[in-house]
């Protein structure tokens, strides 16, 4: 049986994580074809677990996306980012993808 992977288990590539994982084998798909930027992004709970737990990898998992996202959207020029975005980090190329304050934007 296959080990699931740590949060801070190093991935082969800069990419979003995926939010279709099997608990029973730790494996991670992208069933939908694209990643909710408020499902990758989720800095609150996982530095608070961070906090509690002593363990830094889960902040560090939520600085990795923060890079890709700031890098991939240029965030700190243009402020906002799509809600639907590319594992890589760019907006996904659809007519339902959006720029949203509160819904799924995760405001």
């Amino acid at each position: 049986k296959k080990q699931p992977r740590s949060v801070g288990d190093s991935e082969p590539q800069e990419r979003l994580p995926f939010s279709d994982v099997n608990l029973g084998t730790g494996e991670v798909q992208n069933l939908a074809g694209y990643v909710s930027l408020a499902e990758a992004y989720v800095p609150l709970e996982w530095k608070t677990l961070t906090l509690f737990t002593g363990n830094c990898s889960y902040a560090a998992a939520q600085d990795k996306v923060l890079k890709i996202v700031n890098e991939s959207l240029q965030l700190e020029a243009r402020g906002l980012a799509p809600i639907l975005v590319t594992p890589e980090g760019k907006g996904l190329q659809s007519p339902g993808n959006c720029i949203s304050l509160g819904s799924r934007g995760d405001s």
